[in-house]
């Protein structure tokens, strides 16, 4: 599926081992998300690799924690992705 004029791919997130566990990643998602809603994007995607969940178990419930959900594979194709998640903002 293309990406719509509307949506934007999140990828890519990785906060260094040192500032881990610092609530950097939590403050930095939500704010990226509110900046993405006031400038009308309504969706947000990505995914999560296998060798990203292998190291960190608990990402997909992380990213739920924001209420992205998963989604179908093929929509959100992307090469060693496991987990495909969206986050619809209207």
């Amino acid at each position: 599926m293309a990406r719509q004029p509307n949506e934007m791919e999140f990828s890519d997130l990785e906060i260094e081992k040192a500032y881990r566990r610092k609530k950097l990643g939590t403050a930095l998602v939500k704010l990226v998300i509110s900046h993405l809603r006031d400038k009308g994007i309504r969706r947000i995607y990505g995914s999560v690799a296998k060798k990203d969940l292998e190291d960190f178990p608990q990402l997909v419930r992380w990213w739920e924690s924001f209420d992205f959900r998963r989604g179908n594979k093929y929509d959100y194709a992307v090469s060693g992705a496991i987990a495909y998640m969206y986050l619809d903002l209207d």
